[in-house]
């Protein structure tokens, strides 16, 4: 599990802005790009990090994929390459 502060502060450089907020999930997207990473809080601590894009992979079905991944930076150099 990642520090959660330092979660939010490698967000924030990489250009993510705070989409969602509830006690236990955060989901942040890119400005620059249009990927999402979410995850969900337990105290400092993040949990396993949820990468998926704004838009639907098949908007007939309004179907989003997802990828999941353990470490940050991954998560982040996902988001470009699917948003």
């Amino acid at each position: 599990m990642a520090n959660y502060k330092r979660t939010v502060s490698k967000l924030l450089r990489s250009g993510f802005v705070l989409q969602e907020q509830r006690c236990c999930y955060e989901c942040w997207t890119s400005t620059a790009h249009r990927g999402t990473v979410s995850f969900h809080r337990e105290g400092d601590e993040a949990s396993v990090f949820k990468v998926h894009s704004s838009m639907p992979d098949r908007p007939e079905f309004d179907e989003f994929n997802s990828f999941y991944t353990n470490n940050l930076s991954r998560a982040i150099e996902m988001s470009k390459v699917i948003g």
